[in-house]
């Protein structure tokens, strides 16, 4: 089966219109701001690279679809959750890095597919784009039983899937194009079906992608496991061999863990975790502490290097962090 994107168009080639929603676009200078500017998201950002941020979100939202395109400068690590009766299709534009959704490589002609309600975790890298489709679920299951599709439980529960290339390039240029902005746009419901298409087409024609790594579910598990143990421990100063022993894992079984499933080893995990931490509760001070009351309360004692370490990876010494209102 073959759907083209054109013949929508086509339809009314001679028929007078009101013009379409347009995109929006907002940038930012921010990685928490950059967060929460996605609609009907639960997210939570970390920056994992160096250097003052700048993100960018060019979205058009219509009655039944949110699609958008994210482009973030910085690496990140990515806490996120769409609205529970909505899924997703996150689709990667290629970059020399690859992303990871779960702990799981992103590769060539992959695309991310995640349901509402679930939370999940992203890892992108520098220069990272990536488009977004956002569609009820019971609109998404109404497309695929209106052309025949059948849509299998698993794919619920594959993070990714796998598309021919003609495939994956189509969706790109759609999507593009839907969020160029123009002067004469198609009305909305010709849009939203020229997205139905390009859906179907990614249906009709995937193929899901398992885990073949067998020993990966044993490394996202000793991630898990420390991550929830920092957590809980904000406040302590902590060491590999702690951790080792937490997870009953050698050193090395640690280190390959966490590249494994972030990309980042143990101790960098837990210095930028922190850091990020910091900066969002500098940025909701509403109590007007210091910056030191607030770096202790996160394990940073020494607090000449963290304004170092602080200003390395944001761009900016603590004390002109603004606060979020």
């Amino acid at each position: 089966m073959s759907y083209q994107y054109e013949s929508a168009q086509k339809q009314t080639k001679y028929q007078q219109w009101t013009p379409g929603t347009a995109p929006t676009v907002i940038e930012t200078f921010d990685v928490n701001l950059q967060a929460e500017s996605l609609k009907s998201w639960r997210q939570q950002y970390d920056q994992i690279s160096d250097g003052e941020f700048f993100g960018k979100l060019t979205e058009l939202t219509l009655e039944q679809v949110h699609v958008f395109k994210e482009e973030t400068e910085q690496a990140l690590q990515q806490a996120c959750e769409v609205s529970a009766d909505s899924f997703w299709l996150g689709l990667p534009v290629q970059t020399s890095s690859t992303s990871r959704v779960n702990g799981l490589e992103v590769e060539h002609n992959k695309i991310i597919c995640r349901p509402g309600g679930v939370a999940f975790e992203l890892t992108t890298p520098e220069h990272f784009e990536i488009f977004g489709i956002v569609i009820s679920q019971s609109d998404f299951h109404a497309i695929a039983d209106r052309h025949d599709i059948a849509l299998p439980k698993e794919l619920f529960d594959t993070p990714r899937i796998q598309l021919p290339s003609k495939v994956l390039q189509q969706a790109h240029y759609l999507l593009d194009h839907l969020l160029k902005a123009r002067d004469l746009r198609p009305p909305d419901h010709l849009q939203y079906d020229l997205i139905c298409l390009m859906l179907l087409d990614i249906f009709d024609q995937y193929s899901l992608v398992c885990t073949q790594k067998s020993g990966f579910k044993h490394r996202k598990k000793v991630v898990d496991q420390v991550r929830g143990y920092l957590q809980e421990n904000k406040d302590t100063p902590i060491s590999v061999t702690e951790l080792c022993d937490l997870a009953n894992v050698s050193r090395r079984t640690l280190q390959y863990s966490f590249m494994t499933v972030l990309g980042i080893s143990p101790l960098q995990y837990l210095r930028l975790s922190r850091l990020n931490a910091v900066r969002r509760a500098l940025q909701a001070n509403h109590e007007q502490r210091t910056v030191g009351e607030i770096a202790s309360e996160w394990g940073f004692w020494h607090l000449s290097q963290f304004s170092c370490d602080y200003k390395r990876l944001f761009g900016e010494c603590p004390s002109m962090t603004k606060r979020i209102e």
